[in-house]
């Protein structure tokens, strides 16, 4: 699967589409947008690690894997706010 293709599918599913505003609708390289740093974690974590040499089942595998560690990782600071 072409980075593309990842951030396209997940573009769909982010609220507005914002996730294109952070990378370019070309190649997929991320790029600097404005005022969602959300969107740019998630386009900037799917571009570092992608391999283009993986399956498409792989690679979503390991995009999957990636950001339900960063859920996680927010799950404990809303965690310890909380506390």
């Amino acid at each position: 699967m072409k980075i593309l293709e990842l951030l396209n599918k997940a573009n769909k599913a982010y609220p507005d589409e914002f996730l294109s505003n952070y990378y370019n609708e070309k190649t997929g390289k991320p790029r600097k947008g404005n005022g969602d740093t959300l969107a740019e974690f998630i386009v900037r974590e799917l571009y570092e690690t992608r391999s283009e040499n993986q399956e498409d089942e792989a690679q979503i595998q390991c995009a999957v894997e990636i950001l339900e560690r960063a859920v996680r990782d927010i799950q404990s600071v809303i965690g310890a706010l909380e506390d």
